[in-house]
């Protein structure tokens, strides 16, 4: 197995002025039927500040929607992060989208649970304080298919710090 890519996906494809995004230009067909099902998993709790951001990010994606499946886990949250994943999900037309609840409250049995659920031919993990580029999805996918030998990608998330110091600035 190669070793996996680096790369940073901080700009954004201007499909307005024809800039081809990441699918185009690694050569691979972008129109929607013919990309495959991603899962976009995101372990949460208590994030009830952050995981509406962080789906938000999920629906700004390059990538289409319809081929995204947003699957977010709960770790026994104490605080209403259910409720507002959920409401936030409603907004956008993904493949699918499903709020799970674990009462484990790990962060490993959380992505082990969303692994378990997902149906899609890539994983696609974000952090519930993290903000994903719009070209994320489709940066990672398009190294994926395009290179074989590579097992595992990713690039920047920013993530949001718990005592909000980052708005400050």
């Amino acid at each position: 197995m190669g070793r996996p890519a680096a790369q940073s996906t901080d700009a954004t494809p201007d499909r307005a002025t024809g800039s081809a995004g990441p699918l185009a230009e690694a050569g691979l067909d972008d129109s929607s039927d013919a990309l495959p099902l991603v899962s976009v998993v995101i372990p949460a709790r208590n994030e009830v500040t952050d995981i509406e951001r962080a789906i938000e990010a999920v629906a700004r994606q390059s990538y289409p929607t319809d081929r995204i499946e947003v699957i977010v886990i709960d770790g026994n949250s104490t605080d209403e992060t259910r409720t507002v994943a959920r409401r936030a999900l409603e907004h956008t037309h993904w493949h699918r989208a499903v709020v799970l609840s674990n009462p484990e409250a790990t962060t490993p049995s959380n992505l082990n649970i969303g692994l378990t659920e997902a149906l899609g031919t890539y994983l696609c993990r974000v952090d519930a304080r993290s903000i994903i580029p719009t070209d994320y999805v489709e940066g990672c996918v398009a190294i994926l298919q395009s290179r074989p030998e590579v097992a595992v990608v990713g690039g920047s998330q920013r993530a949001i710090p718990r005592d909000r110091s980052h708005l400050s600035t």
